[in-house]
């Protein structure tokens, strides 16, 4: 309380207004997020309920259309990979192995990770030139 009486114009309890509202603001907008349910409470809620034959029927459908578009993204993913795939068996079994010991133990994790790497290549290529060809022109500086 003394801290308060120490002050004695209004031009030195600006600063601790301004202060105060925005310590306020930063908390109602903490306090907003953090009561938000999150994914895994979620995912509780789920298991403790007794879901109805309708929600069973909706999280069917729901997991069809995602399943078919992942594996759409699985396909896609495979034919990129061809031409960077490792030719020897060896190459392709310390491939699996290091994506097996990172968690990845599908069949297809090889081919959709050099899918994933080539896809990532040719993005990468087309910012370059994006970003680099209206500068310099084709010859890069060099002549």
């Amino acid at each position: 309380m003394n801290v308060l009486l120490a002050f004695s114009g209004l031009q030195e309890l600006v600063p601790l207004a301004v202060f105060a509202v925005i310590v306020g603001i930063i908390w109602a907008l903490l306090s907003a997020v953090a009561a938000r349910n999150n994914r895994a409470e979620k995912r509780l809620d789920k298991y403790n309920r007794m879901p109805s034959q309708s929600q069973i029927d909706i999280d069917a459908a729901v997991g069809k259309a995602s399943s078919e578009r992942v594996s759409g993204l699985v396909a896609k993913a495979m034919a990129l990979s061809k031409p960077l795939m490792p030719k020897t068996e060896l190459e392709q079994n310390k491939l699996r192995v290091k994506l097996a010991n990172a968690g990845f133990r599908s069949d297809k994790a090889a081919s959709v990770y050099v899918g994933i790497k080539t896809a990532f290549l040719i993005l990468m290529m087309l910012v370059g030139f994006v970003i680099f060809v209206p500068r310099g022109g084709l010859n890069f500086g060099l002549f």
